[in-house]
């Protein structure tokens, strides 16, 4: 399953509670605009060294899309 989050105003708790559900259940997440949103990689870099320490579904996918940004 592909979930798709594009990210703004109030999506980065959406984004976490997907990103819990397919790190366990092996879906596919879609985060577009993180550009938008850079505070979230913060969050996104701890969630995600938290994955590994658990250990992820290895159906489990992450893809990110940005504008170019500085």
């Amino acid at each position: 399953m592909l979930h798709v989050i594009s990210l703004g105003q109030g999506q980065e708790i959406i984004a976490l509670q997907w990103l819990e559900v397919s790190h366990k259940d092996g879906h596919w997440v879609m985060l577009e605009n993180i550009h938008l949103m850079p505070s979230f990689l913060f969050e996104l870099e701890k969630r995600l060294d938290i994955f590994a320490l658990e250990g992820s579904n290895p159906g489990f996918r992450l893809f990110l899309s940005s504008d170019p940004s500085k």
